[in-house]
């Protein structure tokens, strides 16, 4: 018997793409018409729905907002999802948006764009000093910044789970090292 076999590397198994695309998740064909429409099954189509309806309050309240946790009782209401079964906004920032209208929206855009610029700046200064400790974390701040939006989306309410608000609240406690002059070197006096 040989013994001296290599055993099997481990294989990457990422499904069966002839069972479902990706298209088949957003999509599906009306039974009576045969139009195209959104999934009401496959995961995508669903969050899809419920992030097109929480923009759509946006625009019925003509920027307003419907107000606080409205958008979701209107998704309920309105069947978004037929049966009712789902009417929770999966994205903070949409969710936030539909409730609170442009009393949200002009001041989260403002920090956003202003956060953007600081960690753009940073990164500029840590590499003009050669900082780069600064850079590093520079860097994480801007990938933590367009990551999000992304992240917002997860399932179930991701917004009110503990571990999001730590994710945001570790977006400002490095946008404030990065604010820290000292730290870019352009207070060489310390």
């Amino acid at each position: 018997e040989n013994t001296d076999k290599k055993p099997k590397s481990p294989k990457l198994s990422l499904g069966n793409p002839d069972k479902r695309s990706l298209a088949d998740e957003f999509y599906e064909f009306d039974s009576k018409t045969g139009a195209k429409k959104l999934s009401t099954k496959g995961s995508a189509g669903v969050r899809t729905r419920l992030l097109l309806h929480s923009f759509r309050c946006f625009r019925d309240s003509y920027g307003l907002g419907v107000g606080l946790g409205n958008t979701e009782i209107m998704a309920k209401e309105q069947e978004v999802i037929p049966d009712a079964r789902i009417w929770s906004i999966h994205c903070f920032i949409a969710r936030i948006i539909g409730d609170y209208g442009l009393f949200a929206a002009v001041p989260l855009t403002v920090i956003a764009v202003m956060l953007i610029k600081q960690g753009i700046v940073s990164i500029i200064a840590s590499r003009r000093k050669s900082a780069r400790p600064l850079l590093a974390l520079a860097a994480l701040y801007l990938v933590i910044m367009l990551c999000y939006p992304v992240v917002s989306t997860a399932s179930s309410d991701a917004q009110d789970i503990l571990s999001m608000w730590l994710y945001l609240g570790m977006l400002v406690i490095i946008g404030n090292t990065c604010l820290d002059k000292k730290q870019i070197g352009e207070n060489n006096e310390a």
